[in-house]
């Protein structure tokens, strides 16, 4: 699935993951607050549908829509597109970059220094 979503379409991705099969009035309702009319999202749901990230199944009168990918799966597919395009594919350089912009806090260097070790481990342990 080669195409990315808008931040609008993230928020109506958002709302499908957690209400799968949800009807267009229930994802109206979910999204209430964010000053789109109906027709908006209606509209955002249907170009979901074409890219092929959701599905639309008609029941009665009114259509179920599904998240055809799973979040973390979508997350993870988005977040390698966007990293290939904006730093040539390198986790290094994007995470230099917002370090050298201070948008690292002193938690989140913990927790990379942890994640970093724990691979280090699971490298050692297969070889």
């Amino acid at each position: 699935m080669k195409q990315s979503i808008s931040e609008s379409e993230w928020a109506v991705m958002e709302a499908l993951w957690q209400l799968p099969g949800a009807t267009l009035a229930q994802v109206v309702e979910r999204l209430q607050g964010s000053g789109w009319q109906y027709t908006t999202i209606r509209t955002l749901l249907a170009r979901l549908v074409e890219k092929g990230f959701v599905q639309a199944q008609r029941n009665g009168k009114a259509s179920r829509y599904t998240a055809t990918v799973p979040a973390d799966a979508c997350r993870m597919e988005q977040a390698q597109d966007f990293l290939g395009r904006v730093y040539r594919g390198s986790v290094a350089a994007m995470v230099s970059g917002l370090a050298r912009q201070g948008r690292v806090s002193r938690q989140e260097i913990t927790e990379l220094k942890q994640m970093i070790d724990a691979m280090e481990a699971d490298d050692e342990c297969q070889n």
